[in-house]
């Protein structure tokens, strides 16, 4: 997007899924992939730290469930973590949410509702906020009852919209 002749290039991800170890390496490997990109930009920007960088999508943060060594599994928090972890080395933060599930199969689901889906943001660029987040989760999330999110799952996504504005760079 240009906004005042100012470019902010925004990056749709959708990372591999799968609680497997090559799920996990995949999802690794695409992120670092996502965050280097971040020097091409700044480079274009006219310098270090100066692109107005955003990536997001479903990044499929589910950890990792390792089945043949017991002890060995990452937790879908700990992946997390790690990827703000990640991201901070780039000058890049994970905008919070004001709801952390942002994906659920439903009420008939045995899967709970999860964190897969998140905003990452250069850390120089400032967003409206929505209570204590910077992204709003709307869509089933936002809905008052299981029975009316799962009306919504059916009807639009198992995704939640993620909501952010960008205040001007």
């Amino acid at each position: 997007m240009t906004v005042n002749n100012k470019h902010y290039p925004i990056l749709f991800l959708h990372t591999k899924s799968g609680n497997d170890p090559k799920g996990l390496g995949l999802r690794d490997d695409m992120l670092v992939r996502a965050c280097d990109f971040r020097s091409a930009l700044d480079k274009a920007a006219g310098g270090k730290g100066k692109a107005n960088y955003i990536f997001l999508g479903d990044l499929n943060t589910m950890g990792m469930h390792y089945e043949y060594v017991s002890g060995k599994d990452i937790s879908a928090e700990v992946e997390i973590e790690k990827l703000k972890k990640m991201t901070a080395r780039y000058k890049m933060r994970v905008l919070a949410k004001d709801s952390p599930a942002s994906w659920w199969n439903g009420p008939e689901s045995s899967l709970p509702p999860s964190n897969l889906d998140h905003v990452i943001a250069a850390n120089h660029l400032k967003f409206t906020k929505f209570g204590d987040a910077e992204v709003s989760a709307l869509g089933w999330p936002k809905e008052a009852s299981p029975a009316k999110q799962g009306q919504w799952i059916e009807k639009y996504s198992d995704h939640a919209l993620l909501y952010f504005e960008v205040q001007e760079a």
